[in-house]
Parts: C-alpha cells; sequence; structure tokens
C-alpha cells in the first residue's frame, strides 16, 4: 500500500505544507502540531500538486484507515500513501475530492487525528467514536458516511460547525 514518497521531506515534526520565501527562493516544508492551524493555512493547490506529510506512530494502520474511509465513501480517485526518510512521517497525496470542499478537507485532518485510535479488527466509526473531535460529532459523521458529503458552509471547521448538534440540523447541512 505504501510507495516512497517522490518529494524532499524536513527534518522537523508534524503536518506541512510547502512554502517559498523571499530572494532565496528556498523551499522547505512547514509543520505545524495544531490541526486547526494546518488547516487553516492548508493550501489546496500546492497539496494537490505535492502532497502533505502527517506524523503518525503506524503509518500503515493510518494509510489503512484512510483507504477504508475513501471505500465507504465510494471515491473514484484515492489518496495515494508514501513512505518519508523520516521515523514516523507518512507521505499523502489526496484524493482531489478533498480538497472541494471546506467541511471535507476539515473531515480529513480530523480522520487522521482518529486514525490513531483506530484498530484493524474494529469499525472505522469506532476511531472517531474514541476521538477528540470525533466523538462531539458522530451524528455528523455518521450521515456523511451515507453519503450526504456536501454542504454550502465555506469558513468553518468540522468541530465547529457539528459539535453536539441534532440530527435534524446536521440534515440541514450535510446534503447529498
Amino acid at each position: 500500500m505504501l510507495g516512497k514518497c517522490p518529494h524532499e521531506t524536513p527534518k522537523n515534526l508534524y503536518a506541512a505544507e510547502m512554502w517559498d520565501f523571499g530572494y532565496f527562493k528556498k523551499k522547505w516544508l512547514h509543520w505545524e502540531s495544531c490541526r486547526d492551524v494546518f488547516q487553516d493555512d492548508f493550501n489546496e493547490e500546492e497539496i494537490s500538486e505535492k502532497g502533505l506529510y502527517f506524523k503518525c506512530p503506524e503509518l500503515e494502520k493510518t494509510a489503512l484507515f484512510l483507504a477504508l474511509i475513501e471505500e465507504k465513501l465510494k471515491l473514484k480517485i484515492r489518496s495515494k500513501f508514501g513512505t518519508t526518510d523520516i521515523e514516523n512521517v507518512l507521505y499523502i497525496k489526496p484524493s482531489p475530492w478533498w480538497l472541494e470542499k471546506p467541511l471535507k478537507k476539515s473531515f480529513l485532518t480530523m480522520s487522521l487525528r482518529a486514525s490513531k485510535k483506530f484498530k484493524p479488527s474494529k469499525s472505522i466509526y469506532k476511531a472517531f467514536e474514541k476521538s477528540k473531535y470525533g466523538k462531539p460529532t458522530m451524528i455528523a459523521v455518521r450521515r456523511f458516511f451515507r453519503g450526504y458529503t456536501n454542504s454550502d458552509i465555506d469558513d468553518a471547521g468540522w468541530v465547529d460547525v457539528f459539535r453536539k448538534l441534532k440530527l435534524n440540523k446536521v440534515r440541514e447541512i450535510l446534503k447529498k
């Protein structure tokens, strides 16, 4: 499942995007420890072209978790995963589908965090139920997995939108 990452990898930690600064035009990856900060700085065009990196203890398990999510969502174009030369850092070339809408992008970053709770012998739902970001949004997570993945909300993250909402409100937001 894991291929070799086609890009130079950084010497720091956590998820990242490519930056190009000033006179020297030096490129490196900017790493963030906070999912929300990364998500706000997430440059869809560069991520689509170059991919992203995620620090996780079990690369194969994280790749499997995301692959199972994409299978459940019936994505036509799937994400690709690769190893890097840094221990515990997974390279991800996300499916273009994840970059179409802010809530999908937010669900992807939430899923990366939830992957740390994933046990291959259990349902993917269990990982979300045990994760900090998934647990308060489980009604929306379940609706999302039933194919209701579209929303008109363009400027808020998954947890901010769905934290502790009742089903009728979630139905208003997530549509086919």
